[in-house]
């Protein structure tokens, strides 16, 4: 993306940073849905990219109990608060990064989660193809995107993002990732049977507790593909800082 674009993003970012929106898990009953469906092992090296303030990318780090995990956000201020929630963690950590450009080398991530991140990426090609740079060999990827063509919320929510973002259809998100090279690609929806709070507040996104029921039912959309080629056992991986 140009220097523009990722200071856009970063400055939309760290204002919700500080305005406490997105520290908390969202989502919680398809994200269960989601991690059971990645069955992360042990010795896995997964990337969480668009970590926000990193309660996915803990998640990980504590199903990869032997290998590492790592979250990537263009938000400088969500990667501080995310450093500062994860200090007692030994094997994750945060690099502030774009999804065009992330500073790794090529064939090293196993498994890849990327939760409401895709449809801000300004340049979908770019960020794919650094994907495919990124994964290993046979590494499985798990792109979770709420805001999604046939989504019935999709038309009021494109009013509300304050950077420009991309509406794309189920058939439309097959073709990105294809496009990029990976295989067995697969779309699907992940619903949340669970009630909505009984402490729920109107918000932008949802206007009513029946309107936030609604979006559940319907479910966000998942996008899981491969890497071509074998995957190779894991070792143990210590968490180093790729930029040293």
């Amino acid at each position: 993306m140009t220097e523009r674009e990722e200071e856009r993003l970063r400055v939309e970012f760290n204002r919700w940073a500080r305005e406490g929106y997105g520290l908390e898990p969202r989502h919680p009953g398809m994200m269960e849905k989601v991690f059971r469906m990645m069955q992360v092992q042990p010795k896995d090296r997964v990337i969480d990219l668009g970590c926000g303030a990193g309660w996915a990318t803990r998640q990980l780090a504590r199903l990869a109990s032997e290998g590492v995990a790592v979250g990537l956000d263009v938000s400088d201020e969500m990667v501080a608060l995310a450093r500062q929630q994860s200090v007692e963690i030994e094997n994750v950590m945060f690099v502030l990064g774009a999804a065009d450009e992330i500073p790794w080398q090529e064939d090293f991530f196993s498994l890849l989660l990327s939760v409401d991140s895709a449809f801000y990426w300004p340049d979908l090609e770019a960020a794919t193809h650094e994907i495919f740079r990124v994964m290993a060999p046979g590494g499985r990827i798990f792109i979770l995107n709420t805001f999604y063509r046939e989504s019935p919320l999709a038309s009021r929510w494109q009013q509300v993002f304050q950077v420009p973002v991309h509406l794309k259809s189920v058939s439309e998100w097959s073709e990105v990732f294809t496009a990029a090279g990976f295989e067995a690609v697969q779309i699907s929806r992940v619903t949340d049977e669970t009630p909505v709070e009984a402490d729920f507040e109107p918000s932008p996104f949802y206007a009513s507790p029946e309107e936030k029921a609604q979006f559940r039912r319907t479910g966000a959309l998942l996008s899981q593909a491969a890497k071509p080629g074998k995957a190779v056992s894991h070792q143990p991986s210590a968490v180093s800082n790729p930029e040293a």
